[in-house]
């Protein structure tokens, strides 16, 4: 019916005036519904680390996994372990391992407990930053071999090397 009705419309012809004719019909109300969409965030672990992001843990070399298996120390959460963005970085070849900006961490592997670690496992230590960094800085004066300004650095954090 309402197909005939908008045919015999679109026959009328059209008529210059300087009036608008409306028209109205009624149309059956129309529902739609759809599921709601679940999202998981589902925690991942690294070591007893939290994983920030889209962490790649995949091909980590055996030295990074054995140190990591014998850490005692605080855990706080890891940023970045596997990365192919860099030829010269031991990120590449799943020999180093970033964590998160933690006073915490950075004064047990300043204690002679996570010196013993790092010598250990032959780590290297950085306090990293972009050059400037105030939290990095603050290192200069009472860690200063561990202290290194990276003008590539995504943020202040920890860098582990092995």
């Amino acid at each position: 019916m309402k197909s005939i009705i908008l045919a015999l419309l679109m026959s009328i012809p059209t008529i210059s005036s300087p009036y608008e004719v409306v028209v109205h019909i009624p149309l059956d109300e129309v529902v739609i519904t759809a599921k709601r969409i679940q999202r998981s965030f589902k925690t991942v672990f690294f070591f007893g680390f939290k994983l920030l992001g889209d962490v790649k843990t995949v091909g980590i070399s055996g030295s990074l996994k054995e140190a990591m298996d014998n850490y005692k120390g605080p855990k706080d959460a890891v940023t970045s372990v596997m990365r192919l963005n860099s030829f010269k970085s031991q990120h590449r070849v799943g020999k180093a391992i970033d964590f998160r900006f933690s006073e915490e961490l950075i004064c047990y592997l300043l204690s002679d407990e996570g010196q013993e670690w790092l010598t250990t496992y032959s780590i290297t230590f950085y306090i990293e930053g972009r050059p400037g960094s105030s939290k990095v800085k603050s290192y200069e004066s009472t860690a200063p071999k561990y202290v290194f300004y990276n003008p590539r650095a995504t943020g202040d954090h920890i860098h582990l090397g092995f």
